[in-house]
């Protein structure tokens, strides 16, 4: 149905390389800012839940080596399968905290989240980043965990330390790293609330100075945890 490659049609962004001794084939472009894209408010065929779950295997296996990489590699495809579809998946209050891994029947489907108003759902930051987890480590298949949970994962980094599979946290969000751009500059993928859906953006020194944000080297934990 699509000719995948690691390079995104969709939007704008940016062609450093990945600032990392590790495998992980990061995208080249990246769409930041939905332009062009769609709400997902359809549930996904059982075809595209087979095409969604056949791309994050495929993506995966080329990370065997790191766990790290793994988990970079799952939320990496995830957005970047909805961009090739021409969708993006929605904020959804406590989405994603549930014990699922790879594609979801239920994404698109319009809910109501408990205090949080109807939407059609999807995942919440944590949930994502939770799930992230459970797709590529085997034995995380019940991993969930809120975001201020994971400051205390690992140890706190600097911004230019960061690596695909670290996440920048705080108190009330967190967003997963797909690539370090280089340049005092990170691409992660989020779930960005309700305005954003899960998106790739753009972490530098202004956005870390927001919240309290932290950047948590996981590496041990996912050795640790994910083998």
């Amino acid at each position: 149905m699509y000719k995948w490659s690691l390079a995104s049609t969709n939007g704008a962004s940016s062609k450093c390389t990945t600032k990392s001794s590790s495998n992980f084939a990061s995208l080249t472009n990246y769409n930041l800012d939905h332009e062009g894209l769609s709400l997902l408010n359809t549930p996904l065929s059982d075809s595209q839940m087979d095409d969604l779950n056949d791309y994050l295997e495929k993506e995966m296996k080329k990370n065997n080596g790191s766990y790290s990489d793994r988990v970079a590699a799952a939320g990496q495809s995830l957005v970047y399968w909805f961009e090739q579809n021409g969708l993006y998946l929605g904020y959804y209050w406590g989405g994603g905290h549930e014990v699922f891994s790879g594609a979801n029947s239920e994404w698109g489907k319009e809910k109501w989240a408990d205090g949080h108003g109807h939407s059609y759902y999807g995942m919440d930051c944590s949930g994502f980043v939770s799930w992230a987890i459970r797709t590529a480590c085997p034995n995380q298949s019940g991993f969930s965990d809120v975001a201020v949970s994971f400051l205390s994962l690992g140890n706190q980094i600097s911004l230019s330390e960061a690596k695909p599979g670290d996440v920048i946290a705080s108190s009330g969000h967190i967003m997963l790293v797909v690539k370090n751009n280089g340049d005092g500059t990170v691409t992660v993928a989020e779930e960005g609330g309700q305005s954003d859906g899960l998106v790739f953006s753009t972490v530098g020194e202004s956005r870390m100075s927001y919240g309290g944000r932290s950047v948590i080297d996981m590496s041990g934990w996912y050795e640790s945890n994910c083998e």
